[in-house]
């Protein structure tokens, strides 16, 4: 499943944290979770964001680790 910056959406801005919503016609996968999936919105994500990412199959929530190189996710 590839990335589709259209699918992402910014839900809540406050005091240097975002949570954001993605959505995806896709089953949740391990590619979703792994490190540079979400860089093509390095720029706009920081450490400490929330994902949620919802898929066809199940609901996710993904930590923001790391934003250095590739952003980073963890499984919340």
């Amino acid at each position: 499943m590839t990335f589709k910056n259209s699918d992402l959406s910014l839900l809540n801005h406050a005091n240097g944290f975002t949570l954001w919503h993605y959505r995806t016609d896709s089953a949740l996968n391990k590619t979703m979770r792994d490190d540079g999936y979400f860089n093509h919105v390095i720029g706009v994500m920081n450490a400490g964001d929330i994902i949620i990412i919802n898929a066809a199959d199940t609901t996710s929530f993904v930590r923001v680790a790391s934003v250095v190189g590739d952003i980073r996710v963890e499984k919340m």
